[in-house]
């Protein structure tokens, strides 16, 4: 499936390389990735590839960025829309495993390359990336609950970010045909264990009606 990034800012040409390295990296990963293998991808010669970036490094890092910054959009607009703020993580958690869906290697090569993996450049905007990804929940929470919230919303959010990650990972790694949920089925499930825990546990004696 081709990817689309749609950013602005980005010439026609750079963004078609750009493209075709985020498809090629999402099979082959980084190391054994060659710029060869992204221009043939691109349909472009490898001199072409050099008019726009430095280096493989180079080309890595504007990949991700666009990435990020591609997903974040998605997941701010769908925090932005929501209702209470059980509709906006679920929003969140939805407009994420469609991304996983639709946009499947942008964010397998965003999720399969976390901080310690990445260069100094990528790191960095990995670092601010989460951050700014914590501090929007947070401010969903806060908009939503306010001082009604009885925990920490910097840590609920780091929380939250944790599982929509995972839950976005898992989506990536399973074999589509043996999935039988939706991705509805997996935001509401997944959103139910965060906001109301694992429910009653009989073995202490507690009522699945309370």
């Amino acid at each position: 499936m081709k990817c689309s990034m749609e950013i602005d800012g980005v010439s026609p040409k750079a963004l078609t390389i750009l493209e075709a390295a985020v498809r090629v990296l999402a099979v082959h990963g980084f190391e054994a990735t060659k710029i060869e293998d992204v221009a043939r991808e691109a349909g472009v010669g490898k001199g072409t590839v050099y008019e726009y970036f430095d280096s493989k490094e180079d080309l890595f890092a504007r990949a991700v960025q666009l990435a990020t910054r591609m997903y974040a959009r998605i997941l701010r607009e769908a925090l932005e829309n929501g209702t209470s703020l059980r509709d906006a993580l679920e929003r969140s958690l939805l407009a994420s495993l469609q991304f996983c869906e639709t946009s499947r290697p942008v964010a397998q090569v965003l999720l399969d390359n976390p901080v310690g993996r990445a260069g100094a450049s990528v790191r960095e905007w990995l670092i601010d990336f989460r951050r700014e990804m914590v501090g929007a929940i947070a401010r969903t929470i806060r908009h939503h609950r306010g001082a009604d919230f009885a925990r920490d919303p910097e840590i609920a959010a780091n929380v939250f970010l944790g599982a929509l990650n995972n839950a976005s990972l898992a989506r990536i790694l399973d074999d589509p045909e043996e999935y039988k949920g939706t991705v509805e089925e997996m935001a509401r499930e997944t959103l139910a264990v965060i906001m109301d825990g694992f429910g009653p546990d009989p073995a202490r004696g507690e009522d699945r009606r309370g």
